[in-house]
């Protein structure tokens, strides 16, 4: 049989014999089963080679990356392919065993490409959706164990419900897709949590949950949000002056600095490193309180470049530009350029010069507390209209 591409006789077997067999179960038969299997394996092991040697004899760099990718990209396809006739089986045992069996052929070659040409593999390609359903399914009967776990630790309940809900979230919804990056960081990550050595560490510097996530660089603006708003807001309300808070941040600062962080991980590639997030965060915090440390109760400092002054934080601010924006008030579509501006240009109650870090993350995570502001604030305005 001459062949059109190396992966034909998978794609007319999945695509073909396998769809017209789960329409009609009386043609899957154990005979039918051990043939399919056997010559599933013969194909397997010839594209091994084939592929193996078209790497090898490809003339340079970038033949090498297409072949790579091609591969890729037709075994991701058909890895999908068969997941969409398994889900749709009835309970015959011969059809999944078959559908098993042709999975961890294809799975393979995929680790194969995978594993022996790295440099080439395309890590923004979207992983298999059969990847994606035994990894949820693998998570979700591991969930409240470490949930529990992490409650005998006695770790703040705002923080774990964090994480724990950003992970349902993931298991109740099966049309998320992720690429290779995004799913190789899951699965280092959801490791650490389930065995991170620190779970035995003694005299630790942050709260097990706080170095856990930091060690991971779960870089989402909600958590780096808990971090400044209730972990250090409730250190900083023990303090009782300016200096003693100051020491604080100070310490603060450099505890981050010294988490054993795991190399190559970030969840958010849009976002900074946690690290970064945090230490700019803090930054800011230190700023205003030296700055109310060297000035009298009501002296204004002179602004460098003119800037709109408010007395809102940056949070409630983030806030009131979300509702214009949404509201069809501001017509701006780049959201970037547009808290590039605002934080180059107004100033906070608390910093003349605003974060656009924090600005950034507050617009996109907006919590209760700040909406209720935000409601009284619009509504202290409406009442201030009704004297013009």
């Amino acid at each position: 049989m001459q062949r059109r591409f190396s992966l034909e006789w998978f794609e007319l077997f999945i695509s073909k014999t396998l769809l017209s067999a789960n329409l009609n179960h009386a043609v899957i038969t154990a005979n039918f089963v051990r043939d399919s299997i056997q010559k599933a394996a013969e194909e397997k092991d010839r594209i091994r080679l084939e592929l193996l040697q078209e790497m090898f004899t490809a003339s340079n760099e970038e033949g090498m990356r297409v072949s790579v990718q091609r591969y890729q990209l037709l075994l991701i396809h058909l890895l999908d392919e068969l997941h969409n006739q398994e889900i749709k089986d009835t309970g015959n045992q011969l059809f999944r065993k078959l559908c098993y069996y042709l999975r961890e052929c294809l799975k393979e070659l995929l680790a194969l490409i995978e594993n022996h040409f790295t440099r080439y593999f395309d890590l923004e390609q979207k992983v298999p959706e059969s990847y994606l359903s035994i990894c949820r399914k693998e998570i979700s009967q591991e969930i409240d164990e470490l949930e529990n776990r992490f409650y005998s630790h006695k770790q703040d309940a705002k923080l774990v419900q964090i994480l724990i809900n950003h992970i349902r979230a993931f298991i109740a919804n099966s049309r998320v897709q992720l690429t290779y990056r995004d799913f190789m960081y899951l699965k280092d990550s959801w490791g650490e949590l389930l065995h991170s050595r620190i779970y035995g560490k003694q005299g630790r510097s942050f709260p097990l949950l706080v170095e856990l996530l930091i060690r991971i660089n779960y870089n989402s603006p909600m958590f780096a949000n808990y971090f400044i708003q209730d972990y250090m807001g409730a250190l900083l309300s023990k303090a009782g002056t300016v200096d003693e808070k100051m020491g604080i941040i100070h310490r603060l600062k450099s505890r981050v600095k010294e988490v054993n962080r795991l190399p190559n991980l970030r969840m958010l590639p849009g976002y900074p490193d946690i690290e970064d997030q945090i230490a700019e965060m803090l930054q800011e915090e230190l700023s205003f309180l030296q700055s109310t440390g060297s000035n009298p109760v009501g002296a204004e400092t002179a602004p460098s470049d003119y800037k709109v002054q408010t007395t809102l934080p940056v949070p409630l601010l983030a806030a009131t530009i979300r509702v214009f924006k949404d509201s069809g008030v501001i017509l701006n579509t780049n959201i970037k350029k547009l808290l590039e501006f605002i934080s180059a240009n107004y100033s906070s109650m608390k910093q003349e010069n605003i974060s656009y870090t924090h600005l950034h993350s507050s617009y996109y995570e907006i919590d209760q507390r700040n909406k209720d502001r935000l409601y009284d604030m619009l509504m202290q305005l409406a009442k201030e209209c009704r004297k013009l």
